[in-house]
């Protein structure tokens, strides 16, 4: 094994409560300009929607215990360090407590399965940004996507074929909607994320069997200006067309639960598929899947393995 002597596993945070500065706290971390009453009012109103909070934090915790496990059982016996770029605990959190044990080289994993250059950058940025402040000399590796990698594939699919069966659904006959975080459309930011996408989405209807698919986005960003669709409703909408009034909707693009699959799609997406007549059924996150762990176990290897 080379120098690499820890591992990053971040994630994009939530709030600490639903008081008011910490809302606000959050909303200006996810923007970068303070929040109107409005859109705090807006995010306090989805978490009470949820039950008040985001399991997000305590997923991540036991991602963190259970890829240090599996780890240790595949002879990479690597400390696992977890932050939130928006939340506690934090990047910086995570780097001190690395600078304290000593650790010289790290590979970082997020929680964004798939590519975009945005999405990096903000990560890097804020790992960057927090190294310089614990004054550490620490060298980061980023995973730059896994989305397409066979191990996450084979968890994916192992997800939606556990929702198809727990709800006497056929694979050939019911429409699945991949969905993730939609972005501002950008050219040159969002190719490589939206080629990985459907790549990711090919690969499991493929193993699955599934007869009808397609790709969605989620959860846009309430700032105007053009972002990639269609939306999930748009893909429900084509749906409510159909005989088969039925859809699936698979997260292909969060990796724990959190407020975009628990609100978004669980309530939000929910509620205008019933106002159509459409049934629909969700796909759980991966959370702590032992599928998942095994891949990002398998995906540290392979990056140590090509540092080496």
């Amino acid at each position: 094994m080379t120098g690499v002597s820890g591992v990053f596993l971040f994630g994009f945070g939530a709030p600490r409560s639903l008081d008011r500065e910490d809302l606000a706290d959050f909303l200006r971390c996810v923007t970068g300009r303070d929040p109107s009453e409005v859109a705090i009012s807006s995010l306090a109103e989805r978490y009470r929607e949820i039950g008040g909070s985001s399991p997000l934090v305590e997923i991540s915790r036991r991602q963190a215990v259970a890829l240090e496990r599996e780890l240790s059982l595949v002879d990479i016996p690597l400390k696992v360090y977890f932050g939130m770029r928006c939340g506690e605990p934090s990047l910086q959190n995570a780097v001190d407590a690395a600078k304290a044990d000593g650790v010289t080289d790290a590979v970082v994993l997020t929680h964004a399965p798939q590519f975009s250059v945005m999405v990096s950058e903000a990560y890097k940025n804020g790992v960057d940004g927090a190294v310089t402040r614990a004054d550490a000399s620490i060298k980061i590796h980023f995973v730059d996507s896994y989305g397409t990698h066979p191990g996450f594939i084979e968890a994916m699919c192992e997800q939606l074929k556990t929702c198809l069966s727990t709800n006497g659904l056929s694979p050939q006959s019911i429409p699945v909607i991949f969905s993730a975080h939609s972005l501002p459309d950008i050219t040159g930011k969002v190719e490589r994320y939206i080629e990985e996408l459907r790549k990711g989405a090919a690969a499991i209807s493929k193993s699955v069997g599934i007869g009808n698919y397609c790709v969605a986005f989620q959860s846009p960003g309430r700032g105007g200006g053009n972002w990639l669709g269609p939306s999930v409703e748009e893909a429900v909408q084509q749906i409510a067309g159909e005989v088969n009034k039925s859809a699936v909707v698979c997260p292909l693009g969060f990796v724990p639960e959190n407020l975009e699959t628990l609100y978004d799609l669980d309530i939000a997406a929910a509620r205008f598929a019933k106002s159509l007549g459409v049934n629909f059924y969700r796909v759980k996150a991966l959370n702590d899947s032992p599928h998942l762990i095994r891949a990002w176990a398998e995906i540290v290897r392979e990056k140590i393995e090509a540092l080496s």
